[in-house]
């Protein structure tokens, strides 16, 4: 597990250092050397930052330390929002496992905020190895008395749980999309994750042949599926029923079917999966560009090669940690980077 994270983090570093933006969209890169030149940071204080999120037209980036910064893309300012206990993963060896760390390692771990999740109330902050979760406001972390059961999160053979994807919470629940990135060599075992805010309790839906997911609307899901041919395709779940259905836009993107075989390998060709369903607006991003669809029509380009990397076998990928969301004043932010593309 610390040799893949190592290597992202390098195929970070690479990805924000060496971009250049060739596509048609305005595109830059957020949290970054203007942030660190607000506030005294240092570029591994950017690089090691733990978590991303977004809010309406608010960026929530977390940074090891425990501040929370806030990037407003209408007036293209930063603030300190907060300041939360952070999971301290940047000095923590993640090739002993949890079990055999010592007590106060322990404890830093499962008694601080591992994740930012987005939410109609605002800000909450996630421990996925204790399940402990709360609001975040400007007077930090307020723990809820409830934990989610976060067992689900440990595979049986990893020794550190794998973080939630695309989560949100609505109406008491945190939806999120779940896989075996790092923890497994084997095929996509993507599921729908749904926690009770109030009992903990979690169920679990297998989705078979899904890539990824979001958020659509209230009570449906915009899923990327695995047509069984090199070129996947779009359709919507609807949660309640279980019900899939045909989403009629063509996806713009071929991946070859070698990388269906293993999780990791297939969400680092394709993902940033965003949709804002008032508007009819969905981005998609592969290894080589950015697409979008407006009003249900054909996917165009948006902006080309702005986040490409390349693998250990050379070869181009983005990152397996893709979320991105759909701003309502119509620009996008991709985990990668992290990118903002303007409207």
């Amino acid at each position: 597990m610390k040799t893949i994270r190592n290597r992202c983090a390098v195929l970070l570093c690479v990805l924000i250092l060496s971009l250049s933006i060739t596509g048609s969209a305005q595109t830059e890169v957020i949290f970054h050397d203007s942030l660190a030149a607000a506030y005294g940071l240092t570029l591994e204080d950017i690089y090691t930052a733990l978590s991303l999120t977004v809010i309406g037209d608010t960026a929530y980036r977390l940074l090891s330390n425990g501040d929370i910064y806030a990037w407003q893309s209408q007036q293209d300012q930063y603030s300190l929002y907060a300041n939360v206990p952070a999971a301290p993963w940047a000095r923590v060896n993640v090739e002993i496992p949890f079990s055999q760390q010592s007590a106060v390692t322990q404890r830093e771990l499962t008694e601080s905020v591992s994740q930012l999740i987005p939410a109609e109330d605002g800000l909450y902050g996630l421990n996925n190895l204790s399940g402990r979760i709360g609001s975040i406001d400007k007077n930090g972390w307020h723990v809820s008395d409830t934990r989610l059961n976060s067992a689900i999160l440990w595979p049986s053979d990893a020794v550190y749980p794998e973080p939630l994807r695309n989560a949100f919470i609505t109406e008491g629940k945190l939806y999120a999309y779940h896989d075996l990135h790092y923890s497994t060599v084997e095929k996509p075992q993507p599921t729908l994750l749904i926690f009770s805010l109030s009992t903990g309790a979690c169920s679990v839906t297998q989705m078979p042949g899904v890539i990824t997911f979001c958020r659509y609307a209230p009570g449906t899901l915009l899923c990327l599926m695995d047509s069984g041919t090199e070129t996947p395709s779009l359709a919507l779940y609807e949660i309640a029923s279980g019900q899939m259905s045909e989403f009629e836009v063509a996806v713009p993107v071929s991946v070859e079917r070698k990388y269906f075989e293993q999780s990791y390998r297939l969400h680092c060709r394709i993902g940033g999966l965003a949709c804002d369903a008032a508007d009819e607006t969905i981005y998609l991003a592969s290894v080589h560009a950015l697409w979008l669809s407006a009003a249900g029509a054909a996917f165009q380009q948006a902006a080309e090669d702005v986040w490409q990397v390349w693998d250990h076998e050379g070869e181009s990928m983005t990152t397996a940690e893709a979320d991105a969301w759909v701003l309502p004043s119509g620009g996008y932010i991709f985990q990668n980077g992290p990118w903002y593309v303007k409207p």
